[in-house]
């Protein structure tokens, strides 16, 4: 992260912004701040530490699915099920990030095992809200458990693991994503399969978005996103803001500020791979173009996502089987859209967002 808290006085010194009452220009590091910034404690030692992005909470919890839709639910839900014969047990799913549950309620409909973790309180109620009215007398099929990812230590093993809506974004550090790809697979049965998503931003320095929801009671809601991308600290930042109507009158605003990693798909394949995984597909679900030629580590551009546990793309090169693939994302999947700063149809730029999920296995 780029805004860093002294342990000792809790100066907090934002690098996007600079220190204006002290002189210190925009963009400037922390380590090379001099000891007079701060009159306490004077940036001594290792005192000043990233601050986490806050869990979702208030306004931002309760439009979350208003804004998110039904994007990727019918994905996550074909791949577990598509790829479920490949395993001796049934399919057991960990959902990092699970939110308001958008996606493991409707697994747990289907009679997959979930298990959701999050570290927000307000979304885990949330879901627990909306797991006890939708699952009933199957509320036992989900498991919401309230945990940091970086810290997991759940009691079991799974199948299948979902990181959707880039939640291994929200943490920055190439150690923090180690430690979280470290977890991951000590929760996976052998041959266990992963599904991250990664979302990338418009291809500009800065951009704004505005997404319109009509709710009842005539209410309206408008968010608007503000983002920037600085491709040297290899992190993008937004200021999402909600606007609230009611019949007419305008409610407090609500604002939230968040830094996710910039890491292209390339990249986090090659995480993937050096952390005991192998990728075996890449799934573009938003953006105008094919998947890259150069992401997946055969160099194939297709997009393959009905592999088996013990199948690779090589294995399906070999059988004359690659292209065939059975599981695509649909237009209808993604109509609501899930990526923070929009739709094509909701930009205001001429460059879009994208959003790819990397398919794995645990070697």
């Amino acid at each position: 992260m780029t805004t860093t808290e002294c342990s000792f006085c809790h100066y907090i010194y934002d690098e996007w912004f600079g220190d204006c009452r002290n002189g210190v220009p925009a963009g400037v590091a922390i380590g090379a701040l001099a000891g007079t910034v701060c009159s306490r404690c004077g940036l001594q030692g290792v005192r000043h530490e990233p601050r986490a992005n806050a869990p979702y909470a208030g306004l931002e919890a309760e439009l979350y699915d208003q804004f998110a839709g039904k994007a990727g639910i019918v994905f996550a839900r074909d791949w577990i099920m598509g790829t479920a014969a490949g395993f001796s047990e049934p399919p057991s799913v960990l959902e990092l990030g699970t939110g308001t549950g958008r996606i493991a309620v409707e697994l747990a409909q289907h009679g997959i095992r979930v298990c959701g973790v999050d570290r927000s309180p307000d979304m885990l109620k949330l879901a627990e809200t909306k797991r006890q009215r939708v699952l009933k007398d199957r509320a036992d099929t989900l498991e919401l458990v309230e945990q940091d990812m970086l810290e997991l230590e759940l009691a079991e093993t799974f199948t299948h693991v979902l990181c959707p809506e880039g939640i291994i974004q929200h943490v920055t550090r190439m150690s923090e994503h180690r430690t979280v790809l470290g977890n991951i697979r000590k929760h996976l049965v052998p041959q266990g399969l992963l599904a991250v998503e990664l979302l990338l931003p418009p291809v500009q320095a800065s951009w704004k978005t505005v997404q319109r929801k009509v709710l009842p009671k005539d209410k309206i809601v408008y968010k608007h996103v503000e983002g920037e991308t600085s491709l040297r600290r290899q992190i993008y930042r937004l200021t999402a803001t909600y606007e609230t109507f009611v019949q007419g009158l305008e409610q407090p605003r609500y604002r939230v500020e968040r830094e996710l990693a910039l890491m292209t798909p390339k990249e986090l394949v090659l995480l993937l791979e050096s952390e005991g995984f192998e990728v075996v597909g890449l799934v573009e679900n938003e953006g105008s173009g094919k998947p890259w030629s150069t992401v997946l580590p055969s160099g194939l551009d297709r997009v393959v996502s009905d592999l088996k546990p013990d199948e690779t793309l090589e294995t399906l090169e070999a059988e004359g089987r690659l292209g065939s693939t059975t599981l695509p994302y649909t237009p209808e999947a993604w109509r609501a859209g899930s990526f923070p700063v929009g739709t094509d149809a909701e930009m205001n730029v001429h460059a879009a967002a994208a959003s790819f999920t990397i398919l794995a296995k645990k070697r």
